[in-house]
């Protein structure tokens, strides 16, 4: 979690001072372990902690790749984040209402080129849900 909030830091809108990353850093992870819905499910069955950093990694990368689209779009990173989407629907399917959240945050960012990165992170999200709910590794 410190490490996404760190990650997030840089990319972000405000200027945070280099002596003070690793102070937001430390209380970015504390809010985030220390949550309303994160205490209860520690020793639960839920997998909802683990499946949340995939789809908190898939947010950045989109993001940033959103962001960048301006100067020119790059389709890897929209692959990456549609991968890491299709892996948490595979895994919990209680997740896959993130993908559609995800496509219309790239329609609405990209209104008049939105057509190839949403069939490319479609297509990424339909083999990172094929992986894990055909048996992933274990076949």
């Amino acid at each position: 979690m410190g490490f996404f909030a760190s990650s997030l830091e840089d990319r972000s809108v405000l200027e945070i001072k280099p002596w003070a990353r690793p102070v937001t850093t430390l209380v970015a992870a504390v809010f985030g372990l220390s949550g309303a819905a994160t205490v209860p499910q520690i020793g639960a069955t839920f997998d909802e902690i683990p499946l949340a950093v995939f789809v908190v990694m898939g947010v950045m990368i989109l993001l940033s790749a959103l962001r960048r689209a301006k100067q020119q779009l790059d389709q890897r990173p929209i692959l990456v984040a549609g991968g890491l989407f299709g892996l948490v629907a595979g895994l919990k399917l209680t997740a896959a209402i993130y993908a559609p959240a995800a496509i219309l945050a790239v329609i609405a960012a990209l209104r008049n080129t939105w057509i190839r990165p949403a069939v490319f992170f479609s297509i990424a999200w339909g083999v990172g849900f094929v992986f894990p709910t055909a048996g992933g590794p274990y076949i």
